[in-house]
């Protein structure tokens, strides 16, 4: 570039301060976003499809604890109501205790406990039925001999006869309860059913039975 030509420019530059006059662009985005704004007013949208699901706040679900992250399919979980399922065994049945009153349950625990650390359990016994209490464990006494081939083991409140006790769905009818118990330790175990009756509120067990002999292996 000569110097008459640098000079020429810079005359020009120098004329344009003096004038005072400013070049003002225009913005591209504010250009941009006023024709976006005319376009979706021009356009005839379709209705919003569930407007108002669409708005409801999903961050919690009723049923669903707060840390639980939710998912679809934690969500179907918590909004279906699944009954209970209770374990059942085939040579037992179900385990399912629910309809075991809390008092029948209190005189049932005392009765299992006596019996696993070798106790009386005369006072869970109904009035004039203390004779099924004696034959129980009579029959018990004998029958491990007979079948496990050995005395019944000394047992304590530190070393129990038996190791696991399970309760059985009961049997309730307007004459009285029987709610099964399985006894069982290494060898074995025993199959009791246990009948309930109730005078004046207060449940009390009238009948013992042993209703099978088990090995641990089949019986």
């Amino acid at each position: 570039m000569n110097a008459c030509m640098a000079f020429f420019i810079f005359s020009l530059l120098f004329a344009s301060c003096a004038d005072n006059r400013s070049v003002i662009l225009p913005d591209a985005s504010e250009t941009l976003r006023a024709r976006a704004d005319g376009r979706d007013a021009e356009t005839p949208w379709t209705r919003e499809l569930e407007a108002v699901r669409l708005a409801q706040n999903i961050a919690s679900k009723d049923g669903v604890a707060a840390s639980v992250k939710l998912t679809p399919q934690t969500v179907v979980a918590a909004a279906s109501n699944y009954e209970e399922v209770f374990p059942f065994l085939n040579d037992f049945g179900s385990l399912d205790t629910s309809l075991i009153f809390p008092e029948m349950r209190a005189v049932l625990d005392s009765f299992v406990q006596a019996i696993l650390h070798g106790q009386s359990a005369a006072e869970n016994i109904a009035d004039g039925c203390l004779y099924s209490y004696v034959f129980f464990i009579d029959d018990m006494q004998t029958g491990w001999k007979q079948f496990f081939g050995s005395e019944l083991p000394e047992h304590s409140e530190k070393n129990p006869l038996f190791t696991t006790v399970l309760y059985g769905a009961p049997f309730i009818s307007e004459d009285g309860s029987e709610i099964p118990v399985r006894f069982e330790y290494a060898l074995g175990g025993i199959d009791v059913s246990l009948c309930f009756e109730n005078e004046a509120g207060e449940y009390k067990i009238n009948q013992i039975e042993i209703i099978k002999w088990r090995h641990a292996h089949g019986d």
